[in-house]
C-alpha cells in the first residue's frame, strides 16, 4: 500500500499571473528539479488571450519546514 504524505510534509503553491503558453511547464519544471511531487493541480485561465492565469498546486515536500525557499524572477515572488 502506498504511504500517504504526513500532513506536515505538504504545502500549497499559488500561482496569479499573466495567460501564456507554457506556465505549468515552467512551474512543474521547477518542482521537479526540486524533488518536489505535485500531489493535486488545478488551473484557470479568465481569456486565453491577454487573461490573468491561476494555479493552486498540492505539493509534497519531504522536510518541509526545512526547505522553505523564496525565487524572484522579475516581478513574480514564488515562496515554497
Amino acid at each position: 500500500m502506498p504511504h500517504a504524505p504526513d500532513r506536515t510534509d505538504t504545502a500549497h503553491l499559488l500561482v496569479t499571473c499573466p495567460d501564456q503558453p507554457g506556465i505549468i511547464a515552467a512551474v512543474s519544471a521547477l518542482l521537479r528539479a526540486r524533488g518536489i511531487n505535485i500531489i493535486q493541480s488545478a488551473q484557470y485561465s479568465t481569456d486565453p488571450e491577454g487573461g490573468s492565469f491561476y494555479l493552486r498546486m498540492v505539493l509534497h515536500i519531504r522536510d518541509v519546514g526545512g526547505r522553505i525557499h523564496v525565487i524572484v524572477h522579475g516581478s513574480t515572488t514564488v515562496v515554497f
